[in-house]
């Protein structure tokens, strides 16, 4: 850093420098700002190791969020092929988060993805099979269940 403050002192041009510090009594990182005013140099020190550390976990966050999502595209790929019908369901209202192939084709290819089984499916059959996953699942339970369709038409 000193040779930034000559620098800055024989130029007139600021500094400013981000570094990790740490002598065992102090440590983190620190945003620093010199700049010449006459004779003098003004420095300025801010602590900014809460930022650095909210960047890593924003970073780690996004990089888990990425890895997430092509574990996912990985599975509805394969599912896609599945010689049966699967729908994933999310939310109180049932909403559709995906359908494969056999799923479209034995229901007519409507359109699924972020609408409602009950904006999809006819009314009779909605309800019976509203009833049937809610009684199987439940508002809160977490796991995946196995339900027979609504029938065509």
């Amino acid at each position: 850093m000193f040779a930034r403050y000559v620098r800055t002192m024989e130029t007139g041009e600021p500094t400013d420098a981000l570094i990790h510090y740490d002598d065992g009594r102090i440590g983190g990182w620190f945003r620093i700002h010199a700049s010449r005013a006459g004779e003098a140099l003004l420095v300025h020190f801010r602590d900014v190791t809460a930022e650095k550390k909210a960047e890593v976990t924003l970073r780690d966050t996004e990089a888990e969020r990425d890895r997430t999502e092509v574990r996912r595209m990985a599975l509805e790929a394969l599912l896609e092929h599945v010689p049966a019908q699967v729908a994933y369901l999310r939310g109180p209202d049932l909403t559709y988060e995906f359908v494969n192939a056999r799923y479209r084709q034995n229901h007519g290819h409507r359109e699924f993805l972020g609408r409602t089984v009950a904006e999809v499916l006819p009314t009779g059959a909605t309800t019976r099979w509203s009833t049937r996953c809610w009684r199987c699942c439940g508002p809160a339970c977490p796991t995946t269940t196995r339900s027979t369709p609504p029938p065509r038409g």
